[in-house]
């Protein structure tokens, strides 16, 4: 019995764990760059509407949900796509957020300026894509869960003593 261990342990000390070294090494730095992507990268975060009306000086009268209203602002960019028939990708302008409704206003138009070299035509279909965040995927995955929520409307306020 003693020879058979004796064989073990210089097998043993003769180990240089090198393959497993080398994948431990590999897999501690997957690991970090998968975190650091994980909280570092910035995901764009947008809200759609398809529905739209073009205006006699050139701007975009468009229609969102009441939710998707308190995360717009002036100033935020935009994407407009218009559809072009039986093309799957149509024109794409740049456009900027102009004017949003007031808190009490029952409407739920939105004024863009499109960015364009021709002026867009009435009647014309397609989608609009304002812009509202930018936030890291752990942020997403949090918001998911519950566990976190950056929206000001959502937020408990103080209560008032009585």
């Amino acid at each position: 019995m003693s020879l058979s261990f004796s064989r073990s342990l210089r097998s043993l000390q003769q180990d240089s764990f090198g393959p497993a070294l080398a994948a431990l090494i590999v897999t501690s730095l997957l690991l970090m760059a998968w975190s650091a992507w994980f909280f570092l990268a910035k995901v764009t975060l947008y809200e759609t509407s398809r529905d739209f009306s073009v205006q006699r000086d050139g701007s975009l009268q468009v229609n969102f949900p009441p939710e998707a209203l308190a995360r717009l602002r002036p100033g935020q960019a935009a994407t407009l796509r218009l559809a072009n028939g039986s093309a799957p990708e149509g024109q794409t302008f740049s456009a900027q957020v102009m004017d949003t409704p007031a808190a009490n206003d029952q409407t739920s138009q939105v004024e863009l300026y499109v960015f364009s070299p021709e002026p867009i035509q009435p009647g014309q279909t397609g989608q609009v894509q304002v812009e509202v965040d930018h936030v890291s995927p752990a942020m997403l995955v949090l918001r998911s869960a519950g566990q976190f929520v950056d929206d000001p409307k959502l937020t408990l306020s103080p209560q008032q003593p009585e």
